[in-house]
């Protein structure tokens, strides 16, 4: 079951002063929409009703991904390409989405500006290079953390130097932490690799062969197979013509099959 697209808060216009199609209405409405005008107010200019929007929405695929679009372009519309390339580069250099929001429009990031870098394909390809390039300069922050000998020892209490397993322990799990946070934003180049594992059988067809016969000849014999072996060598002979015989043979005859 579908939710309505439109809330029941948004008031329904009144009838437009002039009949004019819904199909013309609802291209104008759009048009409103990608230039930045809020629904409601796109609603009333354009006299589309709540139940103009559904009908156009559902009548197919293509009309629901339009009005998306629209909506998306109005969204974007806010932005201009100077301050969006400003945000960008102040998240590759590893300022935080917030902060960045903040430094460049002037006011807290809104959950509207991660509904654009979702949906539109340019903005988040812009964003996940952005991303990488973070990444990057995280990890080579790391080869400072690893080099950094300072702190790893401390003075003894009865005099030389004692090893500083607190300094070395934060000093892994900034490694660690910071490894962790570059695979998920440059999984290709920093991610953990998959481990596969493959399992060889090999089968020696010699020797179970070799195994099969030996079974088969010390499997034992009943007397009931005998019987029906020795049965199966002979067959009741085809009756011989025995008139010129004087003295003819009154009991069967039988022959060892060939």
């Amino acid at each position: 079951m579908s939710v309505p697209t439109i809330p029941a808060r948004f008031p329904d216009p009144p009838a437009p002063p002039t009949a004019q199609k819904t199909v013309t209405r609802w291209d104008l409405f759009l048009g409103d929409l990608a230039s930045g005008v809020t629904v409601p107010d796109a609603m009333l200019k354009r006299y589309m009703k709540r139940a103009d929007i559904e009908t156009m929405i559902r009548k197919n695929k293509l009309e629901k991904q339009r009005y998306q679009e629209a909506k998306l372009a109005g969204l974007r519309s806010a932005y201009s390409e100077f301050d969006l390339d400003e945000f960008f580069n102040r998240v590759a250099m590893g300022t935080t989405v917030g902060e960045s929001f903040q430094e460049v429009f002037g006011k807290p990031v809104s959950a509207t500006f991660y509904e654009i870098l979702r949906g539109d394909p340019d903005l988040e390809e812009r964003y996940q290079n952005a991303l990488k390039t973070k990444a990057t300069l995280e990890m080579e922050k790391v080869l400072d953390i690893i080099d950094d000998k300072s702190a790893d020892t401390l003075p003894g209490p009865k005099g030389g130097e004692v090893p500083n397993m607190a300094a070395v322990q934060r000093a892994r799990l900034q490694f660690e932490g910071r490894h962790k946070l570059a695979g998920s934003w440059y999984r290709r180049l920093y991610g953990e690799k998959e481990q596969k594992q493959e399992v060889n059988v090999n089968i020696n067809l010699a020797e179970r062969l070799e195994r099969a016969i030996g079974n088969a000849r010390d499997r034992k014999i009943t007397p009931r197979q005998m019987e029906q072996a020795i049965d199966a060598t002979y067959v009741e002979a085809t009756p011989q013509d025995t008139s010129w015989m004087e003295d003819k043979p009154t009991d069967p005859i039988w022959r060892e099959e060939s």
